[in-house]
């Protein structure tokens, strides 16, 4: 039992005042009184301390467990939030990524669809291209364009292909055709024929670059009298002699100087009878004869000069076997 400072200073009073009254009596009594109020303090003391000291480290325990409790609260709030932003962000970053893709998907259907569209368009094109171009080929643009006098062909008429290209230019004279000028695709003049009296034609060939390339007659359709040969720069080259569309007669050779080869007679592409070679100066330089029966096979006297009209030498040939040679 615990007494209260009060209670035992009320107490101490009156045993003080007993023994004052009873002193006489016993003093067992108050030796009694004494130990007890005695005891009592000590108890009241020793109570005191231990209870100041409970309560100090009830209250450090109490303070400790609170802050364990708060700091507990504190990492699981903590804990709680950091969960909750990273689980936000990851919608965010998936929302965004969804996003993106379906851009990058409705973007790249986009592309497809003009790319197709671009691709029909120049489809479509190419097609009415290629329609008009077959259209107009197959067009048929050929027509004449000329100037009728009573009635007939008169003058330079002009005629043109399917194509519309230019094919030939005919001169009339009242329907009789003077003239024959033939062109070719690229529109280069390349054959033109001459009607003479009765059924001759002089035919002309051309190079592409304008010149003479070929001159000569024909007669029931071949080849007839002398045919002339030019290089590209229009200078003679050759003259051959035809009848009836074979080579038949004297046969000419030139340098580009103008100035004669060769020359001598020819039967289909063999050399018959008498040749004769000429320096490119002028002079001349060999002459031989060729058998009349044999194909370029030489016959007789071969004679050989210098240019200043020195014979150098002959030799001798019977039909293509050589017999003797001579030098001066």
């Amino acid at each position: 039992m615990v007494y209260s400072p009060l209670f035992l200073l009320y107490l101490s009073s009156k045993i003080k005042l007993y023994i004052g009254i009873h002193m006489k009596k016993n003093w067992v009594i108050l030796l009694a009184l004494t130990l007890l109020v005695s005891c009592s303090k000590n108890k009241k003391d020793t109570a005191g301390e231990s209870g100041e000291k409970g309560t100090i480290e009830t209250l450090v325990e109490d303070k400790a467990a609170k802050a364990k409790k708060l700091a507990k609260e504190k990492a699981a709030e903590a804990k709680r939030l950091a969960e909750e932003k990273a689980a936000e962000a990851k919608k965010l970053a998936e929302e965004k990524a969804a996003e993106a893709k379906k851009l990058a998907k409705e973007k790249a259907a986009e592309a497809k669809r003009l790319a197709e569209e671009k691709a029909a368009e120049a489809k479509r094109l190419a097609e009415e291209k290629a329609a008009e171009e077959e259209r107009l080929a197959n067009q048929d643009k050929s027509k004449e364009e000329g100037e009728l006098k009573d009635g007939e062909k008169d003058g330079l008429w002009t005629f043109y292909n399917k194509e519309g290209l230019k094919e030939k230019e005919i001169t009339f004279d009242l329907g009789k055709e003077l003239k024959q000028v033939f062109y070719n695709e690229e529109g280069l003049k390349e054959k033109e024929i001459l009607f003479e009296e009765g059924e001759d034609e002089i035919h002309t060939l051309f190079n592409e670059n304008g010149t003479k390339a070929k001159e000569g007659k024909i007669v029931d359709g071949k080849e007839e009298g002398i045919w002339i040969t030019f290089d590209d720069q229009g200078q003679k080259k050759e003259e051959t002699t035809f009848k009836e569309g074979r080579e038949d007669g004297l046969y000419s050779l030139w340098y580009e100087n103008g100035l004669k080869k060769a020359e001598g007679p020819n039967k289909g592409k063999c050399r018959v009878g008498l040749w004769t070679w000429y320096y490119k100066s002028g002079e001349k330089w060999k002459e031989g004869n060729y058998s009349e029966s044999g194909c370029s096979t030489r016959d007789g006297s071969w004679v050989v000069w210098k240019k200043n009209g020195e014979k150098t030498e002959e030799s001798m040939y019977i039909e293509g076997s050589f017999e003797s040679r001579k030098k001066y």
